[in-house]
């Protein structure tokens, strides 16, 4: 979800309704629970977008995610599903911040889960309005078993990350998205991300799934490498290590095989 965010962020870029140095502030009605550092970031601590969007991408950072949602307005975000690509949008819409993910997935013992998973588009955006704002006092210990079962998550096919990827690629080729390149090379996610000229990476996980996707650029050749997973049970997937091994794997064998 947060590479669709960040196309929205470029987006608004371009029709000039927001800049990368322009400062967002922290507060309880934006404030999410981890991954990230912002959720731990004093009422009132202003970030420009342009870092905003990097901790989004670099660490996961929820916070920061709704920040960014709230800024260019969660339908922006609905319309890149479509302009990068995504096989079937309406199955993200209407799109959830992590905040609303966490309540209807977690809140009073997932209670909202059912509403969720009986209603349609309509149905849903009414749910989401009516949430509540401010502090969102759900535990962190909450967050332990699947929701993504009853529709409540973010979905995506390996090749529809893989499109995203390269799209938000052609974007940072734009001068509205001159920053969207550095951002995702950021954090690599790889032992060796040296053996290529570049690397975009993001990871993304929530209670039973898993996502790494990755875009490899060798001079004038790219690929991409995408590693899902989902369990119905939290504990199945534990071990997320072994499946960023995977994509280390596969990047090796790419490096190996594009130097002959």
């Amino acid at each position: 979800m947060k590479l669709y965010v960040l196309g929205a962020v470029v987006q608004a870029v371009e029709e000039g309704r927001l800049g990368w140095d322009d400062p967002l502030t922290v507060t309880d009605d934006v404030r999410s629970l981890p991954s990230g550092e912002l959720q731990d970031a004093p009422t009132g601590t202003v970030v420009s977008v342009r870092e905003t969007a990097a901790k989004m991408i670099a660490i996961s950072d929820n916070t920061a995610t709704d920040m960014l949602i709230a800024a260019v307005g969660r339908e922006a975000v609905e319309a890149q599903l479509a302009e990068l690509g995504h096989s079937d949008p309406p199955r993200n819409v209407p799109l959830m911040t992590t905040r609303d993910l966490f309540r209807v997935g977690w809140q009073d013992d997932g209670a909202l889960r059912a509403r969720w998973a009986d209603g349609d588009a309509t149905e849903r955006r009414a749910l989401l309005d009516g949430l509540p704002g401010g502090v969102l006092d759900i535990p962190v210990s909450a967050v332990s078993d699947v929701a993504w079962t009853d529709g409540a998550d973010w979905f995506a096919t390996p090749d529809d990350i893989a499109r995203a990827q390269l799209g938000l690629a052609a974007l940072a080729a734009t001068p509205a998205g001159e920053p969207v390149r550095g951002i995702l090379a950021a954090n690599p996610g790889l032992p060796e991300p040296e053996r290529f000229d570049h690397v975009a990476f993001k990871g993304g996980s929530s209670v039973g799934t898993l996502a790494l996707a990755y875009l490899l650029g060798d001079g004038d050749a790219a690929w991409t490498v995408v590693v899902q997973a989902a369990a119905g049970d939290a504990a199945d997937l534990e071990r997320q290590s072994a499946y960023a091994g995977l994509a280390a794997d596969a990047a090796a064998l790419i490096a190996d095989g594009s130097r002959g």
